[in-house]
């Protein structure tokens, strides 16, 4: 079918023009104002990613640094520990009945007219 003409004439004055103006100008802020809509939208999407983004790299960050400092935390405790134990040893070395029955036990040292006997033990 094929399109009619249409039946009513637009008038040209000053009226309809200042209003077809009206209306291209509002056309034109709305396109303009989406535009500015879109461009803050994607600038705060891209603030909020960056955002996000270092909050789980800190995250992150803090796991580790917890994990190692609970490794450290067991390795200086045992650390103290043997400290603890070496001074421990130390004192024990300044008594000499200690350093005699020491050297007896471990290096068969024996007195003058002592003699060593050893018994092998239910281990071997």
């Amino acid at each position: 079918m094929p399109k009619s003409k249409p039946s009513v004439t637009q008038m040209n004055n000053e009226y309809v023009q200042s209003k077809a103006k009206d209306e291209k100008r509002h056309q034109k802020f709305k396109l303009i104002f989406r535009r500015r809509v879109l461009f803050y939208s994607a600038v705060a999407t891209l603030v909020i990613g960056i955002l996000v983004f270092n909050l789980v790299k800190q995250q992150h960050l803090l796991a580790t640094n917890k994990k190692q400092s609970t490794e450290l935390q067991t390795k200086y405790n045992h650390l103290m520990q043997q400290e603890t134990a070496y001074k421990e040893q130390v004192e024990q070395l300044k008594d000499p009945e200690y350093v005699a029955k020491l050297a007896r036990s471990e290096y068969y040292l024996s007195k003058n007219g002592e003699i060593i006997f050893t018994i092998p033990s239910k281990k071997d």
